[in-house]
């Protein structure tokens, strides 16, 4: 099978080979992706075909029931057929966005790299790069900053939000937080050593640049050729990039090779640029040995500037950190949205400290006119940054020349969705990798239907369109600036509705370039996907609203199905599949369309599993996951509906970043015996019934429940999390999470 994306394979181990610069797709790569295309067309048609003949069987039970009057028969019957219809819904929303990915995939023509960074050369506007960090792991946010830092785009800074508590009350804490913040003068150090040997060359060669043409060729002093001028300046740029490449294969040496996120930026930051450096290096010191006048062409003294301004360019970075819970005027809110608030709204002003009322505490206020103070600078865009994922270099300069295209005024966010970091060193981290793949392609497929959502992992922003959707409240007596709406735990998507219906549009770029970390370990996972599962219900309104007011159209049609799925379907389809494993429905399952409507997808999802660089056999693997988190998932969308109820909202649930396992809180764990235990006595009375077709679905069910809990999380593990659960001296989730601190629960 051609490979069809740019994943390295996932189950080589951590030997990685993810290209900086993915060459252009051949003619049969091309035909291969619109297969995929008419592939995908015959599997929506066959699935809707079985889906109507399955109803049609459903329907024809169901009237020989309401003839004997058995009502509470016809009852179920109904609720039979809104759960398959609901479940089967699922699977069209797969194939759909998937159709829309691989046509997209196909038409992509990749922008060569020197075009773009040629046409950013002269007045790009300034970026500033966002990482909200809150007690993440010292070598972990190195890794991000210095993927951030050596992006191609020209004019940049980096801003580290530190979030944890300014006065931590624990010795590891304060220490922790004190070698956070000696980060960045640390990497500010080192890149402007190599920036101060960049710019003395800059100034040389414009001084080269400002002299007189005709005297190129002259000699310089006694015993000189002509042009020697020339090479040099030729000789000392070649010294510069490989002084360069030298600072670059230090840092690769510095990178711990046996982590996984490390490897990942090796091979796909440091290797490629060390080797692009190497290249430069090369050609120069070839030009430095030419004789004149071959040395003197034209355009021979711009090419060596230009590439002179790019080399300072690469390591002309500003650092700086902020950290909002210094200042009592600021908002403490335990969530990322209030901490890229914070920030967001100082940026383009002054500012000055001053004493607060307490005299202990600080207020940070607007500085008047000639008074000193703290200068915010503005910029057209923001990129915010997770702490623990990583950009490929080219990422910001491709996605901002997305944003330069005419016609692209109102593009409001450009992103491309983060890929798992391959080499997975466990087995429950490659798997749910494996899922966080096949979401890239769904979320491509989301732009080809106008339903992008926000990432908020990683995304390029245009400062203006954000501007437009912020709010101003008053939260625990302090005034507040919101431009990313923190009303749900998964603030991204929110914002994209309150985007999308002030006029601006949402983008994936078709091309994998940026990476995040995925949970190690079934503990960690679930406290991810529960709060992904938090939210939707709650946004769903404000959806509806908005696609009420849109013209209706078949696009419009497709975008509302998507958004609305993507926004209920963890409450919705989950309900389905538990109702349907569940419930009485034995008298339908000897109906053959039923299984067969359902085989496209699970075909589609496996070969596009394989696509991403795994394997058919992990098909089932990522199957018995998505049945291990059926009630994490219904748990996140029942916290939605108390926040409906109550107007209380959940507190942010961070990831925990812990060294080891993280405990599953005990009702989880049981829950999911309790599932294994079901699902086998059902599958042993519908044998005895003689229910054959019913038996062998929830023996499959029993089976993919038993290698769940036996390779994802582990029985030994899973009693010691119960009996945790049930010591008096628990907390709300176990022993690895801080639960004093209301951003870890």
């Amino acid at each position: 099978m051609l490979p069809l994306d740019t994943l390295p394979t996932r189950h080589s181990g951590p030997a990685l080979g993810v290209p900086h610069d993915v060459s252009p797709l051949t003619p049969q790569q091309r035909r291969a992706l619109r297969r995929e295309v008419r592939w995908t067309d015959l599997a929506l048609l066959f699935s809707v075909v079985c889906a109507g003949l399955a109803l049609w069987e459903v329907v024809g039970i169901t009237e020989a029931l309401a003839l004997q009057h058995r009502w509470a028969d016809v009852a179920w019957q109904v609720v039979f057929t809104a759960a398959l219809w609901l479940v089967m819904a699922g699977g069209w929303a797969y194939l759909l966005p998937r159709r829309g990915y691989y046509q997209r995939r196909a038409a992509h023509r990749r922008e060569v790299l020197s075009e773009l960074v040629a046409r950013f050369r002269e007045g790009a506007p300034p970026l500033v790069v966002l990482v909200p960090s809150y007690k993440e792991e010292l070598a972990v946010v190195r890794q991000t900053l210095m993927s951030a830092a050596l992006q191609d785009y020209p004019v940049r800074s980096l801003v580290l939000l530190i979030d944890d508590p300014h006065h931590p009350d624990h010795p590891d804490d304060a220490k922790a937080l004190a070698e956070m913040r000696a980060l960045l003068p640390a990497m500010q150090e080192r890149f402007d050593a190599m920036a101060a040997v960049t710019a003395k060359l800059l100034t040389e060669l414009d001084e080269l640049v400002a002299a007189p043409a005709d005297t190129m060729g002259a000699s310089d002093a006694p015993g000189q050729a002509p042009g020697d001028r020339l090479r040099a300046a030729a000789a000392r740029l070649a010294d510069a990039l490989q002084q360069a490449a030298r600072w670059m294969d230090e840092e690769h040496r510095a990178q711990n090779s046996a982590d996984h996120t490390a490897a990942l930026l090796q091979s796909a930051v440091l290797a490629p640029l060390r080797a692009a450096l190497e290249a430069d290096c090369s050609h120069w010191r070839r030009r430095a040995q030419q004789v004149w006048p071959a040395v003197h062409t034209p355009d021979w003294l711009a090419e060596m500037r230009n590439a002179a301004r790019d080399l300072h360019a690469r390591f002309n970075v500003r650092f700086s950190s902020f950290e909002r819970k210094r200042y009592a005027n600021l908002s403490h809110e335990p969530n990322k949205a209030m901490n890229l608030n914070s920030y967001l709204a100082l940026m383009g002003g002054r500012y000055r400290e001053v004493p607060g009322i307490d005299g202990h505490s600080l207020n940070l206020v607007p500085a008047e006119a000639g008074e000193a103070g703290w200068h915010v600078p503005d910029a057209a865009f923001v990129l915010t940054l997770d702490a623990d994922s990583l950009l490929l270099p080219d990422y910001a300069l491709r996605l901002a020349d997305v944003m330069h295209q005419a016609g692209n005024e109102r593009l409001a966010v450009v992103q491309t969705p983060y890929s798992a970091v391959p080499g997975a060193p466990s087995l429950t981290e490659r798997i749910a990798g494996g899922q966080t793949d096949i979401q890239y392609l769904m979320h491509q497929g989301f732009t080809h239907h106008g339903a992008t959502f926000w990432v908020g992992a990683n995304a390029l922003l245009r400062k203006v369109a954000i501007e437009d959707i912020a709010t101003e409240q008053v939260e625990g007596g302090v005034q507040v600036k919101k431009y990313i709406h923190d009303r749900t735990v998964i603030e991204d998507t929110e914002s994209s509705i309150d985007l999308v219906d002030k006029g601006w549009r949402l983008h994936n770029h078709p091309e994998r370039l940026a990476y995040s970390a995925t949970p190690p370990d079934f503990g960690s996972l679930l406290i991810q996907r529960r709060r992904w599962a938090d939210g939707g219900l709650i946004i769903l309104p404000k959806a509806l609203r908005y696609l009420m007011r849109s013209p209706a159209r078949l696009g419009t049609l497709a975008e509302g199905f998507l958004r609305v799925h993507y926004l209920t379907s963890v409450a919705t389809v989950n309900l389905a599949f538990l109702l349907l494993m569940f419930g009485p429905f034995s008298r339908n399952m000897g109906i053959v369309w039923i299984p067969l409507s359902m085989v496209p997808y699970m075909l589609a999802y496996a070969r596009d599993l394989t696509h991403c660089g795994y394997r058919w056999h992990d098909f089932p693997r990522v199957y018995a996951l998505n049945l291990l988190l059926l009630p994490v998932n219904l748990g996140g969308a029942l916290r939605s509906v108390y926040q409906i109820l109550t107007g209380r909202r959940a507190p942010f649930a961070r990831t925990p970043k812990v060294t080891g396992r993280t405990a599953m809180p005990g009702l989880y764990v049981l829950l999911e015996y309790l599932l294994l235990a079901v699902t086998l006595g059902l599958a042993v009375s519908d044998a005895v019934l003689g229910h054959w077709g019913s038996a062998a679905i929830s023996a499959l069910y029993a089976a993919c429940l038993g290698y769940g809990i036996t390779h994802f999380i582990g029985w030994r593990a899973s009693l010691e999390d119960v009996r945790l659960w049930l010591s008096p001296t628990r907390g709300d989730l176990a022993g690895d999470v801080d639960v004093s601190d209301p951003q870890e629960v």
